[in-house]
Order: C-alpha cells, then sequence, then structure tokens
C-alpha cells in the first residue's frame, strides 16, 4: 500500500538531536543491544507496546491492562526483553 519511499519516511528521525529517534508514529530505540522500532500508548488502566527489530523481523506486541507507572515500568520493560530474547 506504501511505497518505499513513504516507509522511509516514517522510519526516519523527524526530530534531530533527540536521544530516541522520533519518525512519524515510529520511534527507534535500543533494548539490550539491539535496535528496534515500535510505538507506545495507553490510558488510566491500561498500556501497549509494540516493537520490532527491522534487521531481524523478530517483535512483539504487548496488551496490559494496567498503566504505566514508577513501579510497573520495570516490569512491562523486563517482559519486553524476554520477549525479544526468547528462543
Amino acid at each position: 500500500i506504501l511505497s518505499p519511499e513513504s516507509v522511509e519516511e516514517m522510519l526516519s528521525d523527524q526530530i534531530p538531536d533527540t536521544k530516541m529517534g522520533q519518525g512519524i508514529f515510529w520511534a527507534t530505540y535500543e533494548m539490550g543491544g539491539q535496535q528496534l522500532t515500535g510505538h507506545d500508548g495507553g490510558d488510566l488502566g491500561v498500556t501497549t507496546e509494540m516493537g520490532f527489530d527491522p534487521k531481524t523481523g523478530d517483535g512483539f506486541v504487548l496488551l496490559m491492562n494496567y498503566e504505566w507507572t514508577p513501579r510497573s515500568g520495570p516490569a512491562f520493560m523486563a517482559i519486553e526483553r524476554a520477549l525479544m530474547t526468547a528462543p
């Protein structure tokens, strides 16, 4: 549906000089030595996140009925790392 040029533009860094690359709808970040592309969101009582490694095609979708807080955030990140390093 999208041209290769459109996909490249969506994934390219739109805000220079930031720690996390921010594309159009997509962010690029590092997790456990892997460069991932993904998107997250949430609302009261729910957290969602998806990420994938464009080089390998491996990825995850995480839907949780608990919001992101300083206490829950490390648990969410541990689940994400476990999903990305599973055999």
